[in-house]
This record gives C-alpha cells, structure tokens and sequence, in this order.
C-alpha cells in the first residue's frame, strides 16, 4: 500500500502527547 492510496482502517484512535529529549512537545496518533 503507497502512503497516497486510500485505505480503510478499522480500531481505536490513541492521541498520546509526550516531551521529547529536546524538551519540544511530540504529539503521536496509534490505530490500536
């Protein structure tokens, strides 16, 4: 599957938020 194709995804949406080592905010989004 090529990142420009459409696909259908089936499960949870996780938003997780985390400070990085260079002190800037990381936001991360996991189908779970």
């Amino acid at each position: 599957m090529r990142q420009c194709d459409p696909g259908y995804i089936e499960g949870t949406i996780r938003y997780d938020k985390f400070t990085g080592q260079d002190g800037q905010e990381r936001y991360v989004t996991e189908i779970i």
